[in-house]
């Protein structure tokens, strides 16, 4: 039940991005770092279901490698 509701919820901030390239600027905001934080641990943890939920969506990883981008000066 946890891992179909963090799928809701990253279709919601999916549907929140739209088709910006960050929540709300052209740079990341703190929203942008907060999600990209998440998302990473998850993927690199001990919940293999996160990368399921990620393939599954297919905005997340561009927007993933956006912020990744954007932040490793």
């Amino acid at each position: 039940a946890v891992v179909e509701e963090l799928g809701k919820r990253l279709d919601d901030l999916l549907a929140l991005l739209g088709e910006r390239p960050f929540f709300f600027a052209d740079e990341p905001s703190r929203a942008d770092l907060a999600l990209y934080g998440m998302l990473q641990a998850g993927l690199s943890g001990p919940t293999p279901e996160v990368n399921q939920l990620v393939a599954e969506r297919p905005g997340l990883a561009p927007y993933i490698e956006r912020v990744r981008g954007a932040t490793s000066g």
